[in-house]
């Protein structure tokens, strides 16, 4: 039986592997965070080309706080549906959640000729949707018969 002293080749291959492995994750991580927060940078952090609207409900005039809303618009053409697929329509989505006074800013490249905002709701144990609560036009006025008012300030 020999003397060995210090590190076997598995001992310094096993070690290799782990700190290999431990240098990826930390890389894999810092990419990931880096991404995200380029994707959140228009709309979070820069002010300008946004759009604030302000959401409340109209029987009570209480801001629509922390609810999950989906904006939708158009830029007004009206396409049936025929066997032509393609609708110059210009269609676009935006989903998020309202902060406690009931403000969404998005993009002001959302707001077109038609638009439209939907609210979260459950209609029953197994089936969630969005149902309309807002129609405007692009200066914001809204239509007379919608649950809600809203303010839009374009900047």
């Amino acid at each position: 039986m020999r003397n060995q002293k210090g590190f076997g080749t598995v001992e310094v291959i096993a070690v290799l592997v782990v700190a290999t492995l431990i240098s990826l994750a930390g890389w894999y991580l810092l990419n990931s965070k880096a991404s995200t927060s380029k994707s959140l940078t228009p709309l979070a952090s820069s002010n300008s080309n946004l759009a604030t609207i302000v959401i409340a409900d109209k029987a009570t005039n209480q801001p629509l706080g922390f609810t999950d809303i989906e904006f939708s618009s158009t830029n007004g053409a009206n396409c049936s549906t025929s066997i032509n697929s393609s609708c110059p329509n210009n269609p676009k989505k935006w989903k998020g959640t309202t902060d406690r006074n009931g403000v969404i800013k998005i993009s002001s490249e959302y707001i077109q000729k038609s638009n439209e905002i939907l609210k979260k709701k459950t209609f029953n144990a197994d089936t969630v949707g969005y149902e309309p609560i807002a129609h405007f036009d692009a200066s914001g006025v809204p239509e007379p018969n919608d649950p809600v008012t809203i303010k839009l300030t374009l900047k």
